[in-house]
């Protein structure tokens, strides 16, 4: 089968891979994603490795994506303006309008409502779909789509129309770092945290699920990647192709030793699940969403209640937000050596993990 979803673990080398895919390919290329920032790092690997991105190969985030080569060449009759950019929101826009009208879509600046654009774009590929695919097809022969796991929505349909024709799409992601999502439609709402699902139930006939080729983390020890692991049992196990250190691993650090955890560990990067939580100022600090993508040499946890009561008894069902567990998956997976989990004195009776040891400054 020529279509694919590939699920690849934290640190396997997912961007690596599409890029030297791409540079053994002579075909036109599009290589496209959720974010700007994924796409700087698609562009970055590419530079890194080859030196220049080849003239086969166009890299656009999705939005972009759909507005350049589905809505804007075929504009549906209601449409009757140019689209002159995009109105980022974060809720349900124009709830009450007629969905074939522009009031629907774009605002009183002509701009489109970013939870529109995959309705619109869908529903001009259904409307023009022969004239779409046709361009399309002269424009790219593979498509790779990253970071999947954050598509939701339309957005699903639209892949779904893609891979019934002749191109050849890899979808590549991983459903436990779900951090973000392209919107908030209630269409497809079952496989809002169940890619593998979508693909499995809905696409059956033109992609297949590849779960062992990015299934070994380049970046985390075994001990870590495999305790991570344990938080979405229903994935395949992933193992580590890293390099151990003596000292790599999981440990609690008592809040009193927050300062000397970070002057020892080199390098040590705070993670927080918001910027409610308080830390050292002193040193780097990052959300637990905003650090996904990202690899440091040691990271520092400030948990929540729910997650520190899921990490002393190790039982993630204490986490009960499917959100929050994945954004703690990533947490957990940014380090290439320790991960320190914060608690206090008062919490070292609660503590049943024989996997997550206390720390030790001496």
């Amino acid at each position: 089968m020529k279509n694919k979803f590939i699920i690849a673990c934290a640190g396997s080398g997912k961007t690596t891979k599409i890029v030297k895919d791409s540079l053994q390919s002579s075909d036109s290329i599009l290589i496209t994603t959720f974010t700007d920032e994924n796409c700087d790092e698609i562009r970055r690997k590419f530079y890194k490795i080859n030196g220049f991105i080849p003239a086969n190969v166009e890299i656009l985030p999705w939005f972009t994506f759909e507005l350049r080569h589905l809505i804007n060449p075929f504009l549906l009759p209601y449409i009757n303006t140019d689209i002159k950019g995009i109105n980022l929101v974060s809720y349900q826009s124009a709830p009450y309008t007629n969905q074939q009208s522009q009031n629907h879509y774009l605002d009183s600046n002509n701009r489109i409502y970013s939870d529109k654009i995959a309705l619109l774009a869908y529903n001009t590929i259904i409307e023009r779909k022969d004239k779409i695919i046709n361009r399309l097809n002269r424009l790219f022969k593979k498509i790779y789509i990253d970071e999947f796991q954050d598509f939701a929505g339309y957005d699903l349909e639209i892949v779904k129309v893609l891979m019934q024709n002749r191109f050849t799409i890899t979808l590549v992601g991983d459903p436990r770092q779900k951090t973000y999502t392209t919107h908030f439609s209630r269409k497809n709402k079952k496989y809002e945290n169940d890619k593998e699902g979508f693909i499995r139930n809905e696409c059956e006939k033109y992609c297949e699920v590849d779960s062992t080729t990015l299934n070994n983390s380049y970046r985390c020890p075994e001990s870590i990647i495999t305790y991570a692991s344990k938080m979405f049992p229903s994935f395949a196990q992933s193992h580590s192709n890293s390099q151990f250190t003596e000292g790599d691993g999981l440990y609690f650090v008592l809040k009193q030793n927050i300062s000397t955890f970070l002057q020892q560990e080199q390098e040590t990067v705070q993670l927080r699940l918001n910027s409610k939580t308080c830390i050292n100022n002193t040193f780097k600090v990052m959300t637990f969403g905003k650090s996904k993508g990202s690899t440091y040499e040691n990271v520092l946890i400030y948990p929540t209640k729910k997650i520190k009561q899921a990490f002393l008894l190790n039982d993630f069902k204490y986490i009960d937000s499917p959100l929050t567990l994945c954004k703690c998956y990533v947490a957990l997976t940014r380090a290439k050596h320790k991960v320190g989990i914060v608690i206090e004195n008062n919490d070292l009776s609660q503590l049943h993990n024989p996997h997550i040891t206390v720390w030790d400054s001496h």
